[in-house]
């Protein structure tokens, strides 16, 4: 009869336990999400999964006596699939019916540490390289991590930052959610994307004045300290002696937040962006995250862990799973510069 995890003895169920606790509490430490209230996160016990972008009702129309209101249907406009992808990793922490001297401890959690720390750097990094492929037409992080092409193009065809967004399939208005100079981090980089979120198009080819609800920028870390200038300067943000020190001004670095040209701005640092871009930044409108769900993750299983046993070496593992999938509905909501303050972006 082969061994099993039922049947091991007492003190080696007890060791798997134990590794299993690091594991977890590992991730669970790790798992600061940067991207809260900015990705559309929910769970699904669906396999694949289908939402819907759809288009405005329109304006209220006058209500004549003795006549019914005006009939709003809701028109259909793009549609994403997101189909879940399963991960997983285990690490061995022994032989059975053998003393686990014979193992460095330090190095049984020092693995079990990384088993759950890089379960929530991968799902961190997951959400990270939709933006910051965001300006590309394949997401090769996804690629390499998902094990077959991932295409960084939207259902209306563009990628999620383009100049060039039609409003609806059966409406070719554009509108734009790049900078297309690609204009660096700063008062004038703050400025261009609010104005981008401000001036999006609804499906009907409308101002969606997007951002009166407050404005998040998501920033690496080379950019992080001209875009709190941007936002907390007393007086003059180019002017250094009119400068804030953000370093030191423990408030402003800590919270981030701040009101600026009658938007309510959070500035955000994000590290998982700098393995992608070290110059590039993004702004979404709160207001979006839930009504438009431009960026999304969704997952059938969250993080967890089990001990497996291979019958043919007899060797313990302690393993970890989840299963999601991130991508993006559209680019209504979002807006991006490269930062790098030269040259044109077009697509």
């Amino acid at each position: 009869m082969p061994t099993g995890v039922t049947s091991f003895p007492g003190t080696y169920k007890s060791y798997a336990n134990n590794v299993r606790a690091i594991v977890e509490n590992s991730y669970n430490k790790a798992n600061r999400d940067s991207f809260s209230g900015i990705f559309y996160q929910d769970s699904t016990e669906s396999w694949e999964d289908k939402i819907q972008e759809m288009g405005s009702i329109g304006d209220y129309e006058r209500w004549e006596d003795n006549t019914s209101p005006s009939t709003a249907d809701f028109a259909e406009t793009y549609a994403q699939t997101f189909v879940q992808v399963p991960f997983g990793k285990r690490v061995p922490i022994g032989r059975l019916f053998r003393k686990f001297e014979g193992r460095d401890v330090r190095s049984v959690r020092r693995s079990a540490t990384q088993l759950g720390r890089f379960a929530a750097r991968t799902q961190q990094l997951e959400m990270g390289s939709v933006l910051g492929y965001g300006a590309s037409d394949t997401n090769t992080y996804l690629t390499g991590l998902y094990g077959s092409s991932v295409s960084a193009l939207g259902p209306d065809g563009k990628r999620l930052f383009s100049t060039l967004h039609p409003c609806s399939p059966t409406n070719a208005t554009t509108w734009s959610n790049a900078d297309g100079s690609n204009v660096d981090a700063g008062v004038a980089g703050v400025d261009s994307l609010l104005n981008l979120l401000y001036f999006q198009k609804d499906d009907q080819g409308r101002n969606k004045y997007y951002g009166t609800d407050g404005v998040v920028i998501l920033s690496p870390r080379g950019q992080f300290d001209d875009l709190m200038k941007a936002v907390h300067g007393d007086l003059e943000p180019e002017t250094l002696e009119n400068n804030i020190q953000v370093k030191n001004n423990k408030m402003a670095a800590q919270s981030g937040n701040g009101y600026y040209n009658g938007f309510s701005i959070e500035i955000r640092l994000v590290p998982w962006l700098d393995n992608f871009s070290t110059t590039a930044f993004y702004a979404i409108a709160k207001e979006v995250v839930d009504e438009e769900m431009p960026l999304v993750r969704l997952s059938s299983q969250p993080f967890a862990t089990d001990q497996y046993v291979n019958d043919d070496t007899k060797t313990l593992y302690v393993e970890g799973s989840f299963i999601d999938v991130v991508g993006f509905l559209s680019g209504r909501g979002v807006a991006y510069s490269a930062g790098t303050g030269t040259g044109t972006y077009t697509a």
